[in-house]
């Protein structure tokens, strides 16, 4: 059975992929891939980033739910995986690129619905942030949804 604490973390993660899905709705191919400014990211860029990111997440998260007081971060061999994966989707079709993004939303969302509200509590040490929880990392994800909603918003106003 899932608590309300995991049905209102379900909903707050939808809600900021939601927020997501309302900036890249209507853009046509040529919004979708311009780059705003020299050294800033395309829309494109964005969404390839976004379905690269969870994922990475999604496993720190597991790793603390699970496992006692495990050790989370990006390593470098994850770096190199998220240049790859940037480099090899940023020129993917929108449509290609909204697929993608909603596996990864769908992946998330399972993730969190597998959850106990005693899981939300554990704790892990984060190699960038220090001592973290479940809920804690998940809420980093919901920012960082967020974040990249008001950047693909950015692009489309400059």
């Amino acid at each position: 059975m899932t608590t309300q604490r995991i049905q209102d973390l379900r909903k707050r993660v939808a809600a900021a992929q939601e927020a997501l899905d309302r900036e890249l709705a209507g853009l046509n191919e040529a919004q979708f891939h311009k780059t705003p400014r020299e050294g800033e990211w395309s829309p494109a860029d964005i969404v390839a980033h976004i379905c690269e990111s969870p994922t990475l997440t999604m496993t720190h998260v597991l790793r603390i739910a699970t496992e006692d007081n495990p050790t989370v971060g990006r390593t470098p061999a994850d770096v190199e995986a998220r240049l790859r994966v940037l480099a090899e989707h940023a020129n993917d079709s929108l449509a290609v690129a909204l697929a993608a993004l909603a596996q990864a939303n769908a992946q998330v969302l399972k993730g969190v619905a597998s959850l106990s509200d005693e899981q939300l509590d554990r704790q892990g040490q984060h190699t960038s942030w220090g001592v973290v929880t479940t809920e804690s990392v998940l809420d980093r994800l919901i920012s960082h949804y967020e974040d990249h909603a008001r950047q693909i918003a950015s692009c489309l106003e400059g």
